[in-house]
């Protein structure tokens, strides 16, 4: 499969995306800085386990989940939606997933980038990348982490992110501002600088 070079165009807004618009002053840049940090951390990986294939073979014939992803994040910056979610759907699931493959489901789902909106199956998304790494929590805020830890730091710091901002507005689950700020502080505490901008507006009092 080859990443055609199209123009870059914005991903279709839903009036979920356009209400979230006060806190995040373009979606889009936000989006790709998800998926810069998310390709950062499994590209991390990657070296910390030895040599591994040059992208663009990677991008013609995708295999495991993390070849999926990289490829739809390739598509999704060239504007190519619907295979872009089709690649992050897949990283999610081939052989038990990935957890940036899951967070970027997710939000496709939440945004209906290529597909139709589904907030509730978003939100399981996201919970089900964050559950993927909690057994690590304790040890990624203790100590110097290796490459490979490292990654997974980075992505469950964006989980428990989406977590956070599915709660505080109300996306797919019951909206509970407690829980947001829990999972805000979570995010936080893991250095994640989205979390911790947040987190201080909420408790100032100049968000809600």
């Amino acid at each position: 499969m080859q990443v055609d070079a199209e123009p870059l165009g914005p991903p279709p807004r839903t009036q979920h995306a356009r209400d979230a618009s006060r806190t995040s002053k373009a979606s889009r840049a936000s989006t790709l800085s998800t998926m810069q940090k998310l390709d950062l951390a499994v590209e991390t990986r990657r070296r910390a386990s030895g040599p591994v294939r040059p992208r663009r073979a990677r991008y013609k014939d995708p295999t495991g989940p993390e070849d999926f992803l990289q490829l739809g994040i390739a598509l999704h910056e060239a504007g190519h939606l619907e295979r872009a979610t089709s690649c992050f759907e897949k990283s999610s699931t081939i052989s038990g997933g990935c957890c940036s493959g899951m967070l970027l489901h997710g939000l496709a789902l939440r945004h209906g980038w290529g597909c139709k909106v589904d907030l509730p199956r978003a939100f399981g998304l996201f919970r089900q990348a964050a559950t993927s790494h909690t057994d690590g929590l304790a040890l990624a805020v203790e100590r110097f982490l290796t490459p490979r830890e490292e990654g997974s730091r980075i992505e469950l710091a964006l989980a428990l992110y989406e977590l956070a901002v599915s709660y505080r507005f109300g996306w797919g689950v019951e909206r509970n501002k407690p829980m947001a700020v829990s999972y805000f502080r979570l995010a936080s505490e893991l250095g994640d600088p989205d979390a911790q901008q947040d987190l201080d507006l909420i408790l100032a009092g100049k968000v809600r």
